[in-house]
């Protein structure tokens, strides 16, 4: 599973055992209200009227009656919805009972099969719901695995060593006029799951009173790319500038310091430039350099 997927086990359990619990409350209560509902025996209460017209060529008509027989149809036992019994007979009676309330009528007189599909309707309609409920989510997992991968499997290019053997390492009074060529060896290691594309770097070291000033331009481009495996380093670069002995006597009396600073650009295999920023500066006491605590000048992205 990739890192960075909001995918939740638990709620994902919990989302299935409430949509199984719903389709059993919507498949069973209704059934349990209908039987309930229409378990009466209604038997010989009329639900429907037919009046037989003169001019109607009826089996029903008859010489003994003046009147137009009426045919009453009420129903057996019912049961769920499922068809009942139709009684028919006749009566010459106006004043007969009216047909059955609507209500009734309408649960009780369906049949089995009008029943059961509406059923399998609704259950269908919830079922496909709750499904798009969880196509909604297998796509944001999707989405956020997609967005996960290049993080996951990038180049990652950092400063790994900073070294020089040309800064005295006693705090001698120096001339003034005395210009010392220091010399810096530097690496970088590429600690991705990917090759790293060196592209362009910028380096710079000397006196400076405070930190150094935010350089935002792109580095001098390289001559050609430089290729960096996983795990590769690119090591023994050398940098060379020049100190004077009068700064370098004020750096050594705490008025001021020593950096080096840069910065390198690379593109990773899904062809996204980033860069890594780097800032050290000379500690006196441990003879050696130590990284600025500086978030504007050590960064990486």
């Amino acid at each position: 599973m990739f890192r960075g997927v909001n995918w939740n086990p638990g709620a994902t359990l919990l989302w299935s055992v409430a949509g199984i619990v719903l389709l059993i409350a919507v498949a069973v209560l209704p059934a349990l209200g209908l039987k309930a509902y229409c378990s009466t025996d209604y038997s010989q209460q009329p639900i429907a009227y037919h009046i037989t017209e003169d001019g109607e060529q009826s089996k029903y008509a008859s010489p003994q009656t003046s009147e137009p027989p009426i045919s009453i149809f009420s129903f057996g036992k019912s049961g769920l919805g499922l068809p009942s019994t139709i009684h028919r007979s006749e009566t010459a009676d106006y004043s007969a009972q009216e047909p059955n309330a609507f209500g009734r009528r309408f649960f009780c007189e369906i049949n089995g099969a009008d029943y059961t599909l509406a059923l399998f309707t609704v259950l269908l309609a919830l079922s496909t719901v709750i499904l798009s409920f969880a196509t909604l989510r297998a796509a944001s997992a999707a989405q956020n695995a997609a967005e996960a991968l290049p993080k996951l499997e990038r180049a990652y290019v950092f400063a790994k060593s900073l070294t020089t053997n040309s800064i005295p390492s006693e705090r001698v009074v120096q001339q003034d006029a005395s210009i010392h060529m220091i010399f810096l060896t530097y690496a970088f290691k590429n600690h991705g799951r990917t090759p790293a594309i060196l592209q362009d770097m910028r380096i710079s070291a000397g006196y400076l009173l405070e930190a150094p000033p935010i350089d935002t331009s792109d580095g001098e481009k390289m001559p050609a790319p430089i290729v960096v495996s996983a795990g590769d380093d690119w090591p023994n670069n050398t940098y060379k500038f020049p100190l004077a002995g009068y700064d370098f006597n004020r750096a050594t009396a705490g008025n001021g310091f020593i950096f080096c600073w840069g910065k390198l650009g690379y593109q990773d295999i899904f062809e996204k430039r980033h860069e890594v920023g780097f800032c050290s500066q000379w500690d006196f006491d441990s003879q050696r350099f130590v990284v600025t605590k500086s978030d504007r000048l050590n960064y990486y992205d």
